[in-house]
């Protein structure tokens, strides 16, 4: 029996010859694959759909767009960031583009709306955003890249899609930061940091 390294999980729902399903998408970084799984609502049972193969590198952070359209992937081992396009009817995975980015990307979320990709770096100890395309190809080169600190770990929209958060293991420290939508641009927030 082979053993799988799970890193993350994302959820989605996607209609399927008119009812809703439930598709599960895990890293599976060792294999460099994302594994597609059917979750069954009323029995809690995953079916495996398939695998999207990874040639880049080892996936770990995935996030879903809030249209549930695309899927993207974080991969760690290489640097940069991967974008899949989501089979509405059978929830597989098909690749559209990957872009480089910086050693570790350890964290990404889409803003509210689809049009932008955050990530943290934790070992490049910055910030990136990407464009998100109407395709949900990613910008090869980030609107915007902003250095932090050492280990940040997670980037995070609040519900307003204003102000995003960006938690630091090395300092303890919140990084906190005004959020543009129409542009993408990120601006330290009032105040810049928050020790915890």
């Amino acid at each position: 029996m082979t053993r799988l390294l799970v890193t993350t999980a994302a959820m989605l729902l996607a209609t399927a010859v008119g009812r809703a399903e439930t598709y599960v998408y895990v890293s599976v970084a060792a294999e460099k694959r994302i594994a597609v799984y059917r979750l069954d609502g009323a029995t809690g049972k995953l079916t495996h759909q398939g695998d999207c193969p990874v040639a880049d590198g080892e996936p770990g952070a995935l996030v879903v767009d809030p249209a549930k359209r695309f899927l993207f992937a974080a991969i760690r081992s290489t640097g940069k960031l991967a974008a899949c396009r989501i089979d509405a009817v059978t929830g597989r995975l098909m690749n559209i583009n990957t872009v480089p980015t910086g050693p570790d990307p350890a964290y990404i979320s889409t803003d509210a709306v689809g049009r932008y990709l955050l990530a943290a770096y934790y070992v490049d100890a910055k910030v990136t955003v990407h464009a998100i395309g109407k395709d949900g190809a990613l910008g090869e080169k980030p609107l915007q890249s902003i250095p932090t600190a050492d280990k940040a770990h997670a980037i995070v929209l609040d519900p307003s899609n204003r102000f995003a958060f960006v938690p630091h293991t090395g300092p303890d420290t919140i990084f906190q930061f005004a959020f543009d939508a129409k542009t993408g641009h990120l601006t330290p927030n009032e105040p810049a940091m928050f020790p915890t």
